[in-house]
């Protein structure tokens, strides 16, 4: 759940809106941006997030008291680099991470939902900003079966998993320059000659082995253990490492859609 009542400032320093897609409804509806994400391990055809999500894209719900709530929706790819590009910009921030750049996944929606591969503003061009911010902002995801779940805590770190790019979060520590050094001294006198000794034989590793000794060896010479703490990484030194979302999630599940 992301934090949220995010006013969009429009300075040199921050994101500037596009002029011609600022809607000013704050004295008519709340804005609210619900996110879905798209393909993964697990969902490679279609992703439920984002299946359920799209199609409340330019609603008005009218529940919540005498202000109605206009919906926008996005795709956000499972990609790290591109949600830490993305999202800070959703609340008006420029990154603050090394790692963010936008990202585009070609097997995902191609109607402009997921951008076009541009950093927003610019890569959204079907996406409203409103001139004050998201009265909300509403990240939905891929959960157990069941009853709907409103997460209230974020946390900093304990990321493992691979994207659906294959990448892992950023490191929470700094590459090791003696780390990267035996790594090269590793790579160059074990696993090259191995490697070609393999070859000289005939021998062929099957690929599960072949992509294993691969990481190590990415891992030797970038001097980053792949077994390290991760999570948002560099930029994000100043950040607790847990955080409680703003919005009022009793109310909202009080009241629901």
């Amino acid at each position: 759940m992301a934090p949220t009542r995010a006013s969009v400032d429009t300075s040199d320093e921050k994101v500037r809106p596009r002029q011609d897609t600022i809607l000013d409804f704050e004295d008519r509806s709340h804005q609210v941006l619900l996110t879905g994400f798209g393909l993964f391990k697990g969902h490679e055809s279609s992703n439920p997030s984002w299946e359920a999500v799209k199609q409340l894209q330019g609603t008005t719900l009218s529940s919540f008291g005498s202000i109605p709530a206009t919906v926008q929706c996005i795709n956000l790819p499972v990609v790290y680099s591109a949600t830490l590009d993305t999202v800070p910009r959703l609340h008006g921030n420029l990154p603050s991470s090394p790692y963010a750049q936008p990202g585009f996944d070609e097997r995902g929606p191609r109607d402009g939902s997921q951008g076009d591969g541009r950093s927003l503003p610019e890569g959204y061009d079907g996406l409203a900003l409103p001139a004050r911010g998201w009265a909300a902002v509403i990240h939905v995801g891929v959960g157990a079966s069941g009853a709907f779940k409103l997460e209230t805590l974020g946390h900093k770190r304990g990321y493992r998993s691979r994207d659906a790019f294959s990448k892992l979060p950023p490191s929470m520590s700094a590459p090791s320059r003696l780390r990267r050094f035996f790594g090269w001294c590793l790579c160059c006198r074990v696993f090259a000659p191995l490697y070609l000794l393999g070859r000289t034989v005939g021998l062929v590793l099957p690929s599960k082995w072949r992509s294993a000794l691969w990481a190590r060896i990415q891992s030797l010479l970038s001097g980053v253990d792949q077994h390290a703490e991760r999570g948002f990484g560099p930029g994000y030194e100043e950040c607790p490492d847990e955080a409680f979302t703003t919005l009022d999630v009793n109310a909202l599940s009080r009241r629901g859609p």
